[in-house]
Order: C-alpha cells, then sequence, then structure tokens
C-alpha cells in the first residue's frame, strides 16, 4: 500500500530543513509493545526536541544521521516506494518544492491536520512555501533562525562609551542609528563591517519574500531598494573593509592578542554567478578575489605574520548548507545533472599559479 507522507519545513536566515512523517500501514512496536518512532536527518540537532517529545509521549524515538552527501539519494527512493521510509525526515531548502510537489505527502490542510487553521502564526512566505501547486499544505516551518550584529565590548566602549548590549542595542535600533555608529566608528579608525552585503539579512528579515516571482520576474521591493542605497552609502563613505583589508586585519589582531603559532589559512573562496557559455565559464571576479587574498598573504608574511599555508575554497562547485546548490563556490564547474566537470578561467589560472608558485595581480 502507498504510504502518505507528513511534512513539516524550517525555515532558517540562511538554511530551512524540511520535516516530514509517514503513516498508512501501521506502526513499528518494540518489544515492550511501545511504538516506534523512526527519523532521519542529516546533523544531531533534533536531539532536544525528541529528548523533549519523549518526556510527553510514551513513544520510543530512533534517530538515524546520514551524511548530506548521501541523504537526498538515500531518502528520495524510500519516499518513493514507501519501503523503509521514516516516519519523519530533515531536509534542506534546496529540495523544498520539488519534495512538495512530488505527491507523495499528506495533504496537511485536510483533517486531522487542518493546517491552514494556523497561517495566522506564520510569515506568509514562508508558510506558503510549503504548499504544493495546487496550494495545498504539505510542509510547516518548525523552526526560525535569528540573526543580529556582535561586536567586540572593549571596541564599544572606547567608541561609544559604553559596552552594555541593551544600551548597544538602543543606539542602533534603526538604520539611522546604524550609520551614526559606523562614523564614530571611522573616526577612531574602525570599520563597521566588512562588506556591504553583512547588512543584507535584516532587509531579507523585514521583507521575507522570493526575489524572482512566479513569472520569473525580478521583485525590487521599496525594502530592498533601501538595501542597495544603504550598501552605496556604507561602501562610499568607507565605513566598511574592504575583504582583503578585514582580512590582514583580522591575521594582525590574531598574532597580537592570540597565538604565535604558524597559521594556515583553511577556507578562502567566493561564490559567483558562473556561467556556462559554449564550454566556458569566464569567472573574471573570481580571480581578482583569489589573488588580492594571495597578496595579502605575501603582504601579512612580509610582516613577519608566518602564514605557512592557504587553501582556497574550493576545488569543485558543491552543497553549501545555506545555499543548497544555488551558489557556486568552485573553480571547477559542475553541471548536478550530469556530473561533468568543466575547468573555470579561474581553475586554469589557479593552476598556473600553483606552477609557478607566484600570483600575478589583475591590473
Amino acid at each position: 500500500m502507498k504510504k502518505a507522507f507528513i511534512s513539516a519545513m524550517t525555515i532558517g536566515a540562511m538554511t530551512a530543513t524540511v520535516l516530514a512523517g509517514c503513516t498508512g500501514s501501521g506502526e513499528d512496536t518494540t518489544s515492550g509493545g511501545k511504538e516506534v518512532l523512526k527519523i532521519w536527518s542529516f546533523t544531531d540537532e533534533l536531539k532536544k526536541p525528541i529528548k523533549k517529545f519523549k518526556e510527553k509521549n510514551d513513544v520510543k524515538v530512533e534517530l538515524t544521521i546520514v551524511p548530506m552527501a548521501d541523504y537526498p539519494t538515500k531518502l528520495k527512493p524510500a519516499l518513493e516506494s514507501g519501503v523503509g521510509a521514516p516516519d519523519i525526515f530533515t531536509g534542506e531548502i534546496a529540495f523544498l518544492k520539488q519534495w512538495v510537489d512530488a505527491g507523495y505527502w499528506a495533504n496537511l490542510s485536510e483533517k486531522p491536520f487542518n493546517a491552514d487553521d494556523v497561517a495566522k502564526d506564520y510569515i506568509p512566505y514562508v508558510f506558503d512555501m510549503g504548499k504544493d501547486k495546487e496550494g495545498n499544505v504539505r510542509a510547516l516551518s518548525w523552526q526560525t533562525t535569528p540573526g543580529g550584529i556582535y561586536y567586540k565590548r572593549s571596541i564599544a566602549k572606547k567608541v561609544l562609551g559604553t559596552d552594555d548590549p541593551k544600551k548597544i542595542g538602543g543606539i542602533m535600533n534603526s538604520m539611522d542609528g546604524v550609520f551614526e555608529v559606523a562614523d564614530k566608528m571611522k573616526q577612531k579608525g574602525y570599520k563597521m563591517f566588512p562588506d556591504e552585503g553583512s547588512i543584507r539579512w535584516f532587509v531579507q528579515g523585514n521583507d521575507p519574500q522570493p526575489w524572482v516571482n512566479d513569472k520569473q520576474e525580478l521583485v525590487l521591493t521599496d525594502a530592498r531598494k533601501e538595501y542597495m542605497d544603504y550598501a552605496k552609502e556604507l561602501r562610499t563613505k568607507q565605513y566598511t573593509a574592504l575583504a582583503p583589508n578585514a582580512f590582514k586585519d583580522l591575521i594582525r589582531r590574531l598574532r597580537a592578542e592570540y597565538t604565535d603559532l604558524p597559521i594556515y589559512i583553511t577556507e578562502n573562496g567566493a561564490a559567483f554567478d558562473d556561467e556556462l557559455i559554449e564550454g566556458r565559464v569566464a569567472d573574471q571576479n573570481r580571480i581578482d578575489y583569489v589573488a588580492q587574498h594571495l597578496q595579502a598573504i605575501s603582504d601579512l608574511n612580509e610582516e613577519g605574520m608566518n602564514i605557512d599555508g592557504y587553501y582556497l575554497w574550493s576545488l569543485l562547485d558543491n552543497f553549501e548548507w545555506s545555499f543548497g546548490y544555488e551558489k557556486r563556490f568552485g573553480i571547477l564547474y559542475v553541471d548536478f545533472e550530469t556530473q561533468e566537470r568543466i575547468w573555470k578561467d579561474s581553475a586554469h589560472w589557479y593552476a598556473n599559479v600553483i606552477k609557478r608558485h607566484k600570483a600575478t595581480l589583475p591590473q
């Protein structure tokens, strides 16, 4: 008999998790007669909710953690056939719409779930993400991830006269307040943010809807236009540290405040809108980015910072926790349908860097 699955999704600032359950063929039981709830996940984040659930219900719970690299390929066949399928499973937002429209999940809009009754408790965009093409609810959010600004208390006291979180929060409770603080930081020789993208999450949190609508049209809301204006102001007024400069400052602070041990840069790279055109990916932006950081490392070593190693992120386009397969960080382009690997311009450039042990900065 074909099983129907119950699903729920988790929306965070950068990630989402889908939770699903299966009904229809009876419950497994242990030798003690207790029902067994089988859960699959790629992280251990459900351990605390499971503990709470077990305290309130006389149910045995079996949690199986499957590495993300194997998760979709192992889960999908089980869901489609119903054989060996878990009762509950988690999943990333990258798979959400595909799984919601797959047709093997229970309709939560129907009785006894009546999911539409709780729509008022959700941000509309988050609630609608769990609907199928017919508008039936197939998934519900069960978690949210807030975001905020963190700061070094010694610098706050020096610049603002206080390091108290409540007072700092009051000072920076609006964008005008943020820019006033940024100006004071600049006068004292500090930068407010590493780059302009640091404020983008505040825009997403206040305006949580897709950048592209169902008609494939770009949605530029007033809030997003304001973000672009704010980002431009941050750059033009020099309130942000360009990435290589901020990188240098971080290494210097590590040396001054923490350790004399050799330093290895284990992850440095950037995602861009890579396009495969006639077998080539021209990613000059990535070449510029990496070259500037390699130059920064060279400069730092001339200062005696003792950076012993550098690892580029990443060799291949891969699955990112925050973005799924949407963002491409690799120097090798991956066709995710065929798994074909194609050298981007950055790969050819970086191979030459390795061969010559020297990077030529873009002019």
